[in-house]
This record gives C-alpha cells, structure tokens and sequence, in this order.
C-alpha cells in the first residue's frame, strides 16, 4: 500500500511539476511532518491553488451572421417596465459585465417622465433603457443600448433586398426581425442622394451633398462629410479600408470627438430650421444613445443636447413624421402625427438592436 501511494505521489508531482514549482516554499509543518493521508490533502490543496492563481475567466462571447435576416427571438422575461428608479438600477447592476466598466447615460436621478414609465430589456448580450425627458412643453425619448458585439447592430430593408417594390410600417419590419430595439433608418428610397452600402455593398454612391454614416465591423460610428467621397472607386476602397458593414445617409453629422460639429447649412432636414428631431450616437464601444424629440429646433441646438449627455459622436436620422423608436412591436415616441403606432410613416428601412443569445426551442 505504501508502495502504491509513493507512486501515485510521484506521477502527480511528475505531471504538475511546471505548476508546482511555482509555489510558495511549504512551512514548518512540510509534507514529509504529515500522515501520508493529510500529506495528500495538503499537497491537492496547494497545487489546486497555485493553478487558480492568475487565472482570467473568458466570458462567453456571442456572434450573429452577417446575413441573418432574422434575429434570435427576444426573451420576454428580459423585458420590464416600471416608474420605479430602483427596479432600472437593478438591471444595470446585473450588466455590469456586459458594460464592462462604462457608465450608463441612464441614471436614478435622470427627469424621466413617470406618466410614460421606463422601459427596458436585459439580458446576457445586450441592455436597453428607454425613457421620456420633459423640457418645458418639449418632450424627448431616449434609448440607451449597450450590445456585447458589433453583429447585434443591424439594419433591415423592407423585403431584405435593396429597391424593394414596397414600403412598410417601422413596426412591422421591426417584429419581422426579432429586434430588441429599432430606429427608423434613412428611408434611402424617398431620395436618391447619398451613399447606400447594405451587408457590405455598394449600391448607391451620390456622396456630394450629404453627410454619410458608416457603421464598421466593430459596430463604430465614422463619417465623411458632403463632397469627400467623390465616385465609386474611393468608395469601394472606403468600405474594403475600414470593414463596412452599412450605411446611413441623411445627416448632417453633429458631434465628433465629443464637440458640436454641426455645419452652417445642410441639404437635408430643414437643419437650420426648427423642426422635430432624431439622432443616433455612440457613447463609447458598442455603447449607443438614440434620441426622438418632438422640440422645435435647428440641429445645431439638437447637437448641444447630445453633447450634455456625454456622447462622442452623433448623426442626424430623419425626425418629423419619420422619427420611430419601437420595442415589442410598440412605437413609444410620439411623432408629426401623434401617438402609437396609428402615428407611423410607412418606410424603406430600419436600423435595430437584437439579442445574440440562441433560441432554447
């Protein structure tokens, strides 16, 4: 027996040496001081703990195709809806490894109005706030997200082929996906300017009077203003040089580097007018703030507000009748024409946040 036990001892040092001669030298009380039953829980002990040390858990990471037309369905116990501050901050605690050290804009002493309540969803892959800020007369809804990898920010065209014959209402192409969160896009079938990259290709290049969006595969927002882009060719190279995913094209870009960049005048959006307006902006990596505010105003004073909330960059979406922020197949801002989705304005295309975590059945 003692024969049998000094062997085993020695295939398991044999086998753990790299490990074992990192320890820490033992005490007074050694191994040989021991019952050979006591030497080996003291030995296990030691070797358990010089392999923990150090060691970094990799969280699981989850990825959506490319050319996914329909996203893994949302779970509904990840929804929630409250006026109760407490219940929010609860959610954003238990994504505290998913925002991997940045803040949330949301916080418990935001103005949210409680007559229209916070929305929100979570889950392992993504965390989404919705709420509603009253300035005076002017009401503003925000939609904060926060996704664990680039393929969860997507966009989606009615019929998921460019030109489609048809139009849809933003709710419909919403459920149609599975989002978890969707915007209005660019509505690129109500104009012909602009530069249309979808799922990596170029359909469109009129880059001469409008400020373009690029969403890279990093899910990063980067820009090019009016007249940067001048053919086909330098856009080719564009979207080879900097891994581009999509595009939007209204604008004008409004924030960059943290600062109010809007121009003196832009083509599109009646920018210097007051006039309701939409946005999307990136708050830090993979970290978005998207805003629908029924106030009056030119985008530059759109711009001031973005800038407050701390975000880097932001780009104008088209507002008024257009601007559409929908979760659960429900519009919750209210637009040019009102209220709910009787409000909506049937559109090409949308953008949306959706869960990567699979389906269980």
């Amino acid at each position: 027996m003692k024969r049998c036990f000094l062997s085993l001892l020695l295939l398991a040092l044999l086998l753990s040496l790299p490990l074992f001669l990192h320890l820490s030298p033992p005490p007074e009380d050694t191994l040989s001081a021991l019952s050979p039953a006591a030497a080996t829980e003291r030995f296990v002990t030691r070797l358990q703990s010089g392999a923990l040390e150090g060691l970094t858990v990799v969280r699981k990471i989850y990825r959506l195709p490319e050319d996914l037309t329909v996203a893994p369905r949302p779970d509904p116990e990840g929804y929630g809806f409250t006026t109760d501050v407490k219940e929010v901050a609860e959610a954003v605690r238990l994504s505290s490894e998913l925002l991997a050290g940045q803040s949330t804009v949301w916080t418990e002493d935001a103005p949210f109005v409680e007559k229209y309540g916070i929305r929100y969803y979570r889950d392992e892959s993504i965390l989404v706030i919705v709420w509603h800020e009253r300035e005076g007369g002017v009401l503003r809804t925000y939609a904060e997200v926060k996704v664990a990898d680039a393929s969860q920010f997507r966009r989606k065209l009615a019929g998921d082929a460019y030109a489609y014959g048809f139009y849809k209402f933003p709710t419909e192409l919403a459920v149609e996906c599975n989002s978890v969160l969707a915007a209005n896009g660019d509505f690129y079938r109500f104009r012909t300017q602009g530069i249309n990259v979808y799922q990596r290709k170029l359909y469109r290049c009129d880059g001469e009077k409008l400020d373009t969006c690029w969403i890279d595969g990093g899910g990063n927002l980067l820009f090019t203003r009016a007249g940067e882009i001048e053919n086909e060719q330098q856009a080719e190279a564009f979207i080879k040089d900097n891994d581009i995913l999509f595009t939007l094209s209204f604008g004008p870009v409004m924030v960059e580097n943290g600062v109010s960049v809007v121009p003196d005048w832009y083509l599109l959006g009646e920018a210097n007018r007051d006039y309701p307006r939409a946005c999307i902006a990136q708050t830090g990596e993979l970290h978005y703030l998207l805003c629908m505010s029924m106030d009056y105003i030119p985008v530059a004073e759109m711009a001031g507000l973005m800038v407050e909330k701390g975000v880097e960059r932001c780009y104008a979406l088209d507002g008024g009748q257009s601007g559409t922020l929908i979760m659960e197949g429900t519009m919750l801002n209210p637009s040019s024409y009102g209220w709910g989705n009787v409000a909506q304005r049937i559109q090409s295309d949308i953008i949306y946040f959706a869960t990567a975590i699979p389906e269980t059945n």
